[in-house]
Parts: structure tokens; C-alpha cells; sequence
């Protein structure tokens, strides 16, 4: 067998960061989740404490509370044949570094239960993908205020459970805009760390990326 091989040296910038992480926030903000009962990317925009709209005006009022710039960003959808507006969740954390590229971290914000059509069905997603979203809200609390060399943009997508529609529309935008991206993080069903079979496993990464091995995205 294959020596495994030697652990990378403690980063301690990263390691203080770490340290930051506050599992009790992390839970109320899960439990506040919840109490959306749907996060369908059609269900209800208009209440204050259901659907999908209270769920991105939540996201938004908590970035501010970390004192960052967040904003809906709109993508054209269609329901019954018909555009629809729908709005991902961006916020960002501006580098020191021009031209230096943008790190995008992403989640996906909305949620469906067995039928993907259904907009009222109890749908909490805490999982899938609300994970990602609370540790999105995470990762913004702890670096907002920190020097950081390269901007990083925090995208709760919508439609995803659709088709990747919003972070379709959001790739297809910085790619006409030739903006330059120099890595992207995302960040679906985390913490999923055992199998059915009881085996666990918490320290690998899936990497989806183009060959060959030795290309820069996958090194």
C-alpha cells in the first residue's frame, strides 16, 4: 500500500479563522431556516416568514448585521411557460488586490420536496442545501473585517433544484463580462461525513474539474 502522505504544516491564520466557527449560531440560524417551510425557488415572496422571499430577505438583513454589502441578484425565469423574475442571494467581501480575481463561494439557497413542482409543500432542506447557507452566513460573519488579498463573493442560488438555473445565470454573466475567477468553492449537503454503512469519512473533498491531473484548477 501507498504511504500515505505528510500533512500539510498548521496554517495559523487559518487555524484562528477556524477557531472563530460558532456551532450555537450556526444552530439557531438552522432552526430560524427552518421556520421558512419551503425555500422553493416559485413558493411565496410576499410573506415575512414563508417561502423563498422571506428566506433571501433574512440572508440579506444577517450579512448586514456582519456589516456586508449583500443584494439580491436577478436571473429571468419561467413558471407555466411565463418569465419570472427570481433573485440569488450575493454577498461580497472586497480583497486588496486588483485585478486579482474573485473567489466565489457557493450554496444553494432553495429547497423542493419529492415533486419538484410543488411550491407549498414542507420542503426545510437543512440538508440540501441549507448547510452550505449557514456556513456561507458563517464564513461572511468571520472574515467580514479581515484583510483578505482577493474579493470573495458569497452566492446563495436559487433554481438549482430546477436545473442550476441561478448559478447558470450567474457563471454566464461573469463569463461575458471576461471577470476573472480564480477559484470556486461549492458547498452542497456538507457534513455529510458517514456512510449507509456506518464508515466515515471527514476528510475528503469531491473535485469536479477538467483533466488533465496536472491542470491548475485541479492542483
Amino acid at each position: 500500500l501507498q504511504a500515505a502522505p505528510d500533512p500539510f504544516p498548521v496554517n495559523e491564520t487559518i487555524f484562528e479563522l477556524v477557531e472563530q466557527v460558532n456551532p450555537d449560531l450556526m444552530e439557531t440560524n438552522a432552526q430560524h431556516m427552518l421556520s421558512f417551510h419551503t425555500r422553493h425557488t416559485y413558493s411565496d415572496t410576499l410573506s415575512d416568514t414563508l417561502g423563498i422571499g422571506a428566506a433571501r430577505r433574512w440572508m440579506i438583513s444577517e450579512y448586514e448585521e456582519s456589516d456586508i454589502d449583500a443584494q439580491r441578484y436577478h436571473w429571468d425565469g419561467l413558471r407555466d411557460g411565463d418569465h419570472y423574475p427570481c433573485y440569488n442571494v450575493h454577498a461580497t467581501i472586497s480583497g486588496e488586490l486588483e485585478d486579482a480575481g474573485i473567489i466565489v463561494l457557493g450554496a444553494h439557497l432553495d429547497s423542493r420536496g419529492v415533486d419538484r413542482n410543488d411550491v407549498a409543500e414542507f420542503a426545510p432542506g437543512i440538508d440540501d442545501d441549507g448547510s452550505g447557507c449557514l456556513a456561507l452566513l458563517e464564513i461572511g460573519r468571520i472574515l467580514s473585517g479581515q484583510a483578505i488579498r482577493r474579493t470573495i463573493v458569497l452566492s446563495a442560488f436559487t433554481g438549482e433544484e430546477q436545473g442550476l438555473l441561478g448559478s447558470r445565470a450567474f457563471a454566464g454573466e461573469l463569463a461575458d463580462n471576461n471577470d476573472p475567477v480564480y477559484a470556486m468553492l461549492n458547498m452542497d449537503m456538507i457534513g455529510h461525513i458517514v456512510f449507509p454503512n456506518g464508515d466515515v469519512d471527514s476528510s475528503t473533498v469531491r473535485l469536479y474539474s477538467g483533466g488533465p491531473s496536472d491542470s491548475p484548477s485541479r492542483q
